[in-house]
């Protein structure tokens, strides 16, 4: 459904001259007032252990990692929410400076690393990581890689293959377990609102 939303939100804004908002800008919004969560409260003490064991573990996002809408930097945005629930991927990379990848540029978006985390914005994720080990030149005996989108893990897959690196790749699809209800008026409204007035509402707003 917010697929479904999205894309109509984006076609309204090319029918706008000029658009109220950019897509970037509400989706952004949206970011900033949506309510996170672990899927698992032992996350962060796996992550830890694995850290202790000098076991690099870092993050691979289809995010974006720049500016985005009235977001200055997605990177410190996701880094300190991440921090709210005592997760770092700083330790895996601690004197890596900040990295882009300007031959992967998607749209407007150039992937980028920082704190331990790639930003693949909308890039193929295989094709940044396989990016990321080459220029710092380092090749993991395995990688293991988690992530709720096959297409992703696909992508990954390819490319650790290319390289010739030892893969295994979960389908995580524990938020699954995780009871919702939708309800269609609710989520309508939402739309509506943000792309009309710029605001997200919550559910209990709407």
């Amino acid at each position: 459904l917010r697929k479904k939303y999205r894309q109509e939100l984006i076609e309204s804004t090319h029918t706008d001259s000029p658009p109220k908002y950019t897509p970037d800008d509400l989706f952004s919004r949206v970011w900033l007032v949506q309510k996170n969560g672990l899927v698992e409260e032992s996350l962060p003490s796996v992550i830890a252990d694995l850290q202790k064991r000098a076991i690099k573990v870092m993050g691979l996002t289809a995010a974006v990692g720049e500016k985005f809408g009235i977001i200055p930097s997605g990177a410190d945005w996701r880094i300190e929410e991440l921090r709210k629930f005592q997760i770092s991927f700083a330790p895996a990379f601690p004197d890596q400076p900040v990295l882009t990848f300007p031959s992967l540029i998607t749209k407007s978006y150039v992937p980028l690393f920082k704190g331990g985390i790639l930003f693949s914005a909308l890039a193929p994720k295989g094709a940044v990581l396989e990016g990321f080990l080459q220029a710092i030149q380092w090749k993991p005996e395995e990688v293991l890689f988690f992530d709720d989108r096959l297409p992703y893990l696909k992508s990954v897959e390819e490319a650790m293959v290319r390289m010739g690196i030892p893969f295994i790749g979960f389908y995580y699809r524990a938020v699954e377990q995780i009871p919702c209800r939708l309800d269609l008026d609710v989520a309508t409204l939402q739309m509506r609102t943000l792309n009309e007035e710029g605001v997200w509402l919550s559910d209990e707003e709407a």
